[in-house]
């Protein structure tokens, strides 16, 4: 059973289906979307990405989600379009930026990356499959591999000309301290609110949790990992689930929470509140907000031209 919080994420699987074209005098501007540097990106790949994507978020809310008011004047469908080509923009301007260093990659890199894709897609049945519903060819998914090897090489060698701080780390971790602080809990979820009672006075009776979370919890996972939901930090559950999980000490275990699930009966196992236990990841942002800089560095020098069908 889910506990996250129902709502759409307007964060894009970035696989971008890149065909090979050479742009011939007698093409029109009619074939392109956009043109960065005066080199274009193809109304196909847009399309063909746009198709892609609709495979996908149409699996995870449907097919009604196109029409989705976004409550910006915009519906879901001009959300995604908008999305995509500035994902294409932005890749395109990191692979001219990699083609000044002279990043490239090799025909091995790109075979084993493929290999595993296939692998990690259920094989090359289902892979095959897949591609045939989404309408790529192989030469496009081994496009899109090639290009990322690129950016990703590109993007190592940012991060390695790019100096930030210990005191840059802290400082931000301090100005963002409740986006970072993290808690691990288990959680057992019943029916009623008589259930979770009886579960807490089976605890304080000494029952082990993990066990009734096996025995008796109403989530489907619970059986899997004992109730185990692993660390997360604000805005990742539900509110009032959320609250109770932030409030209370390692070990501690809540009185029965209601939410739309049913009564959750939550035990604190650890927290991670300090700088020094989510460095990590405080310097992994700051890489990326480095690296957006740079994207939007490189896009304000650029010379874009988006271009509408009519024109």
């Amino acid at each position: 059973m889910i506990m996250r919080k129902n709502k759409i994420v307007l964060l894009l699987i970035f696989v971008t289906i890149i065909f090979s074209l050479v742009f011939s005098a007698c093409e029109t501007e009619k074939a392109l979307v956009a043109k960065v540097n005066e080199k274009g990106v193809s109304r196909d790949e847009f399309e063909q990405n746009f198709q892609l994507q609709k495979i996908i978020l149409e699996g995870q809310y449907g097919t009604e989600i196109w029409i989705q008011d976004m409550g910006n004047g915009q519906i879901f469908e001009e959300v995604i379009r908008e999305r995509i080509l500035d994902s294409l923009i932005n890749e395109e301007l990191l692979l001219q930026e990699a083609d000044k260093l002279d990043i490239t990659t090799t025909k091995e890199e790109v075979d084993t990356q493929f290999d595993q894709m296939v692998k990690a897609n259920g094989g090359e049945e289902n892979f095959n499959n897949f591609l045939e519903q989404s309408e790529v060819t192989e030469e496009s998914i081994r496009e899109i591999i090639r290009r990322g090897i690129i950016v990703s090489e590109y993007q190592k060698h940012f991060f390695d000309s790019i100096q930030i701080t210990d005191e840059d780390a802290i400082e931000y971790f301090e100005q963002n301290k409740d986006m970072y602080i993290q808690v691990k809990a288990s959680h057992i979820l019943v029916e009623t609110e008589e259930e979770a009672k009886e579960i807490i006075n089976e605890l304080n009776s000494g029952k082990d949790f993990a066990e009734l979370a096996s025995e008796k919890s109403i989530d489907q996972t619970a059986a899997v990992n004992s109730g185990d939901l692993g660390y997360f930090a604000k805005g990742e559950m539900v509110p009032e689930f959320e609250k109770a999980a932030f409030s209370l000490a390692i070990g501690e275990t809540s009185e029965p929470i209601q939410t739309d699930y049913g009564y959750h009966v939550l035990r604190v196992e650890d927290k991670k509140e300090t700088f020094e236990e989510l460095k990590d990841e405080v310097f992994y942002d700051l890489e990326d907000i480095k690296f957006n800089e740079k994207i939007q560095e490189l896009r304000e020098n650029a010379d874009i031209d988006i271009i509408s069908e009519e024109e």
